[in-house]
């Protein structure tokens, strides 16, 4: 799962618009990507090229609760020769609510080495419930209103407009992971030109605080770079963990919304 906590607070940077008002959530006017869209990542441990993380958004709607929403996918697999030291398949299911981006229905299936976890929930927000199964067992788990799993905080908050005005400001937000919600926050510290195998991008620079001694070596252990542009895509990660550190760089993309304007010709 470190994969994911990792690229999931690559974007989780402009909650700092209100997500309700008088106990409601508000609609979302623009999102920064497509049905269809995919991002392939790679994620290195060290110099090992330890595995790949795909996040994918189907080619249709779903309907829950008679409103249409996105389904994104999150998929996480070791390869190569880490794949026989630490076998890692993990999928990630979000059915997203088209008009406020918050998740309806989340789903994990996890295998990571000895470790299994599998649960599902359905999130009621008049009642701000987690209501669902986490291993086998009925679970219940009280949540404020603006909550959101890990999938679906991605593509949330990549469809907040950034500007010159967010730099240097902590902004808060609150996740569901591992059959509990906790808060967090992180800083847009500034702009960087990133090299990467798909060339040069102009990006933002952003330092997640971390939850320290659960899988990040410290609080501003992890370093984020997304696209400056209207996609807002996480192009590399960097973090230090309990041992070594993990870097995860954007491979493949298909399907983007908008042209990639951070890119830099050369």
């Amino acid at each position: 799962m470190k994969w994911l906590l990792a690229i999931g607070f690559v974007v989780a940077t402009s909650a700092f618009k209100n997500a309700t008002v008088n106990n409601k959530l508000l609609p979302i006017d623009y999102h920064a990507f497509n049905l269809g869209e995919k991002l392939v990542y790679n994620i290195h441990y060290g110099f090992i090229d330890a595995g790949m993380a795909i996040f994918q958004v189907a080619d249709t709607m779903h309907t829950v609760g008679g409103k249409p929403h996105f389904v994104c996918e999150a998929i996480g697999k070791s390869y190569g020769w880490w794949d026989n030291f630490y076998k890692v398949r993990d999928f990630y299911l979000s059915y997203v609510d088209s008009q406020s981006l918050y998740p309806s229905v989340y789903s994990r299936n996890i295998s990571e080495g000895d470790y299994k976890s599998l649960e599902s929930y359905y999130f009621n927000r008049k009642k701000q419930l987690a209501i669902g199964q986490h291993d086998g067992e009925e679970s219940r788990v009280k949540i404020p209103l603006n909550v959101h799993d890990l999938v679906s905080m991605i593509y949330y908050m990549r469809s907040f407009n950034y500007g010159s005005e967010s730099i240097g400001k902590e902004i808060p937000l609150n996740v569901f992971f591992e059959n509990e919600w906790f808060e967090s926050s992180m800083e847009i510290v500034g702009e960087e030109e990133i090299k990467t195998n798909l060339g040069r991008f102009n990006c933002l620079k952003i330092v997640p605080k971390l939850v320290e001694g659960r899988v990040f070596s410290g609080q501003n252990s992890m370093t984020v770079y997304v696209t400056a542009d209207k996609n807002h895509i996480p192009v590399r990660i960097e973090s230090g963990i309990f041992v070594g550190s993990i870097k995860v760089d954007l491979e493949e993309y298909e399907n983007l919304k908008f042209p990639l304007s951070s890119f830099i010709e050369d």
